[in-house]
């Protein structure tokens, strides 16, 4: 797959910096901006607060206005409120978010936004193209639902590089409830999001991770540390860990290397 690049190249057009946010309205817009829904309480776009007059003669209503709740910012603002993101609704993000990134949404959003020419790079294939575009739809699903801890508009690297894994584990699994998982570990806040990632990788449950941590705190190696992983009913290999040791202890070593690394953020 083709290096990151930044989602706009300015190519001599102005304003493109300001273009990021009308890719992210779009982005987690159900209706891509095909209909803009007046305020409506019942909707969920304004919300009604009783307060008391100035002077304290009589109350009246004042109207708050909020996402539309059927939009990406407007499940998370509902489920932030009550600190729970159920599973109706990351059911929604799951299955919105891979209508998203499916090659028809990528051509229509291609074909209607204007954007195409600061957007397509010509010496990549549309195949990385379309990858292209996925990676930083993505990017505005966490930054909806985690807002200001990753930089995807000057792009930071390292915070698309790890955005890229999320994409990659999402992709891999065509298991709806580790796809839901992932949405969940995005939305948990005290999560950090290189965790979430190996949390999210195959066969690494979030005990595993703990584990690994406790196993490097206390510096095991060799067969002492599968030994102590497999009296812990450490699974991350499918197998046992001591098992897993006596059949290729190199590999072995280089896994449980790698989880703990991304694990550290080092």
């Amino acid at each position: 797959m083709r290096s990151i690049r930044p989602l706009f190249h300015s190519n001599g057009t102005p304003g493109i910096p300001q273009c990021h946010g009308q890719f992210q309205e779009w982005i987690g817009d159900p209706l891509r901006g095909r209909c803009k829904t007046p305020l409506d309480a019942r909707r969920g776009t304004l919300r009604l607060k009783q307060t008391k007059r100035p002077g304290g003669r009589g109350w009246t209503y004042v109207a708050y206005a909020i996402p539309k709740y059927l939009s990406v910012p407007g499940i998370v603002s509902r489920a932030r409120q009550r600190r729970n993101l159920v599973q109706r609704e990351a059911e929604f993000l799951r299955r919105f978010f891979i209508k998203t990134i499916e090659e028809k949404t990528y051509r229509e959003w291609l074909s209607s936004s204007g954007l195409a020419d600061c957007f397509y790079e010509t010496n990549w294939s549309d195949k990385d193209n379309h990858h292209k575009f996925a990676l930083y739809a993505l990017a505005c699903f966490v930054d909806f639902l985690r807002p200001g801890q990753i930089d995807w508009r000057t792009p930071n690297i390292n915070d698309m590089q790890l955005v890229a894994k999320l994409l990659q584990i999402f992709a891999d699994s065509g298991d709806p409830d580790k796809q839901r998982k992932l949405f969940y570990g995005i939305f948990d806040l005290e999560q950090n999001l290189k965790s979430v990632a190996v949390e999210s990788s195959p066969g690494l449950s979030r005990k595993d991770c703990e584990l690994l941590l406790e196993c490097h705190r206390l510096r095991l190696q060799g067969e002492k540390r599968a030994r102590w992983l497999r009296t812990r009913e450490f699974r991350g290999f499918g197998k046992s860990p001591l098992t897993k040791y006596r059949e290729n202890s190199a590999s072995m070593r280089a896994q449980l290397s790698t989880w703990t690394r991304e694990l550290l953020g080092d």
